[in-house]
């Protein structure tokens, strides 16, 4: 039998932030059907070490919730093993990518790390999705449906 590979995604941390904080988001169900997906091994899922630094410090600045628990949202991505670093090639392309689309660097890098890893990119970033939809890797996270 031959086994099929599996689609491969990056998320940002728009997509992530869902799993941990769902107050005032939105396309949270496809969030966790994305997350399920993953730990089923359906799909194949990375992101940069930004990711982590950007969810600690989202998760720092919601009032309503207790250290411990921005502690062991922090662990728990760690635990699921997608994290993996940026090369030089990987932010040489994001800044390409921010100057072409007048975005953020840190935007760009998840963009630019997924044409790296030839993988879709997922985002919940209204803003950043509106700029770069047109490229043909990019999903927005209420599109995905993991059949």
């Amino acid at each position: 039998m031959i086994q099929q590979e599996r689609e491969s995604y990056v998320i940002d941390t728009s997509v992530a932030l869902k799993w941990y904080y769902q107050a005032e988001e939105k396309e949270v169900e496809a969030a966790f059907k994305l997350r399920e997906d993953y730990r089923q091994r359906k799909i194949d899922l990375c992101a940069p070490h930004l990711l982590v630094y950007e969810l600690a410090n989202v998760l720092r600045y919601k009032q309503d919730l207790e250290e411990s628990y921005i502690q062991d949202a922090i662990e728990s991505i760690y635990e699921m093993r997608l994290l993996e670093p940026a090369t030089s090639e990987t932010m040489k392309e994001a800044v390409r990518i921010a100057r072409e689309y007048n975005t953020s660097v840190y935007d760009a890098v998840y963009l630019a790390f997924a044409e790296g890893h030839r993988s879709w990119f997922l985002t919940a970033h209204r803003q950043f999705h509106a700029k770069v939809k047109r490229l043909p890797l990019v999903i927005f996270v209420a599109d995905y449906r993991g059949d």
